[in-house]
């Protein structure tokens, strides 16, 4: 929001910061009276936007992988706290939830850990917060597949209530370009953990791959039945 002053037909302008001459955002609603309000528009980093316009490049980079793990294989059972995976802070609506035993929601989610006794999961209750449609990511660190010929990603995943959407991995290279999907599921997968195994052939030999969770919560009236682990 802004008071600079807009006329009719500025909307699509730039919305100009005057302290470094960047564009920031595009004009869309004018919203300034006599008395007060202001005129607003679009930021340029929402992720939507950002691919709207055609740019490959990552209008927030905070997310780019850290790290430079080398030792494989390389697990994390989130039993202490989620080791060298963070929460994306751009992109999404959720956070991750490590937890223990059943989740709070009934007819969702996994009653235990499928290893120890700590799991992720995403929570999916509170309608227009968890659902509907409500999106979590979690980021690996850097991983450095040069002397690896055959790499693969193993894990288990738990995805059982009336409203489940979408749980996928997807993977990018060098912190750059689109990330690329590697597994998917959609729906409830039954009332167990699953097991998945994936090929992560074609990045042999990189030495900077990035791997991350990405889960959408439900929609409709029982989009809270939409847990995730």
């Amino acid at each position: 929001r802004y008071r600079a002053d807009t006329t009719g037909g500025n909307s699509g302008g730039p919305i100009i910061d005057e302290a470094t001459g960047n564009a920031v955002g595009v004009h869309a609603y004018g919203g300034c009276t006599a008395t007060g309000g202001s005129n607003f528009g679009e930021r340029v980093t929402i992720p939507a936007f950002w691919d709207a316009m055609g740019l490959d490049d990552d209008p927030n980079p905070i997310d780019e992988c850290t790290g430079n793990v080398t030792s494989f294989p390389f697990s994390e059972s989130f039993e202490t706290n989620l080791g060298q995976w963070v929460q994306a802070t751009s992109g999404d609506d959720l956070n991750w939830t490590r937890n223990s035993g059943s989740t709070p929601s009934a007819d969702t989610g996994p009653s235990n850990a499928v290893d120890g006794d700590f799991y992720l999961y995403v929570e999916a209750s509170g309608s227009g917060t968890g659902f509907p449609n409500k999106r979590a990511i979690l980021n690996s660190p850097c991983l450095n597949f040069s002397s690896l010929s055959t790499p693969k990603l193993s894990f288990q995943y738990h995805m059982v209530g009336s409203a489940i959407n979408s749980l996928s991995v997807e993977a990018r290279t060098n912190n750059t370009g689109n990330w690329i999907s590697v597994f998917s599921r959609t729906g409830a997968q039954g009332t167990d953990w699953n097991t998945a195994d994936i090929d992560l052939s074609a990045y042999a030999g990189n030495a900077s791959v990035q791997l991350r969770f990405n889960a959408v919560t439900g929609s409709g009236t029982n989009g809270w039945q939409s847990d995730i682990a």
